[in-house]
């Protein structure tokens, strides 16, 4: 089973679980109709409505994919090394988007900002500061955040700032891409499921981006449900937590979690 076939059946169990339903996979058109848009899965209750669910993975900003490979091989690796760490202090690192270039190795990056945190975590100063590392062929732009926590080895983490404000945008490319094939599909009922990764932006960003662009996507008034599921602590903790997140609505917004074998990403 692929990951998201797996990211969709886990939702249906969810969904069941919460709304006292018994919806189990009936198709995958995906799996059948490879030479035009299907949506992913439909499956069936036993009166026989049928239930059609599409899911799509959204990034916090338009080229995250791009920024993606210099930070994992730069800055990811940083968290890992327990020579960077200070007992009983987290160290949070943040680099601008985009602040690493293509040219430069990435790797001799990634020595040199190790290098160069050995020498400077005992000097940080608590809270948040900013420092310009040299890392040969450039100088990278680094917010750093010293603060006291239970960690008795220290911890050391990493994130982006200066994130583009392009959420609404990535919202719209996931409604232009999955509505259509949503709504092509003969079910009693359609759901969206749109899947986060990181905790950059919450479900109710999601909310808020989707009312914004409501009046471009008539397509919305076909669609019964759209959810959020959130997998950053997926492959850590096999928990998944699914939001619903529209129709929008005053009240509290629908939830549950999930228990899932964790799944790596090939």
């Amino acid at each position: 089973m692929r990951r998201d076939q797996q990211l969709v059946e886990a939702f249906v169990r969810g969904y069941n679980r919460s709304r006292g339903e018994s919806y189990q996979i009936a198709q995958r058109p995906e799996d059948v109709e490879r030479h035009k848009p299907t949506v992913e899965a439909i499956f069936r209750d036993g009166a026989g409505k049928t239930l059609a669910v599409e899911h799509t993975l959204i990034q916090p900003f338009v080229g995250q994919k791009d920024d993606d490979q210099p930070f994992l091989t730069a800055i990811a690796p940083l968290e890992m090394n327990p020579s960077l760490r200070l007992p009983a202090y987290e160290i949070l690192l943040y680099p601008p988007v985009g602040a690493i270039p293509k040219g430069p190795d990435w790797n001799d990056v990634c020595r040199n900002i190790t290098h160069w945190l050995q020498n400077e975590k005992d000097r940080l100063p608590d809270g948040l500061s900013q420092h310009q590392v040299e890392v040969g062929e450039f100088s990278l732009e680094l917010l750093a955040e010293k603060t006291p926590g239970p960690y008795p080895e220290g911890r050391v983490a990493v994130g982006r700032s200066r994130l583009p404000d392009s959420f609404q945008d990535v919202v719209r490319t996931a409604l232009e891409r999955k509505l259509p094939k949503l709504v092509a599909a003969g079910c009693d009922k359609r759901i969206l499921l749109l899947e986060m990764e990181t905790g950059v932006h919450s479900p109710g960003d999601v909310t808020d981006a989707i009312t914004s662009l409501q009046r471009d996507f008539p397509d919305l008034a076909k669609t019964d449900e759209v959810w959020c599921v959130l997998t950053m602590g997926w492959e850590r903790e096999g928990t998944l937590q699914f939001y619903q997140v529209w129709p929008p609505s005053r009240a509290q917004r629908p939830k549950f979690n999930v228990q899932c074998p964790p799944m790596r990403k090939p």
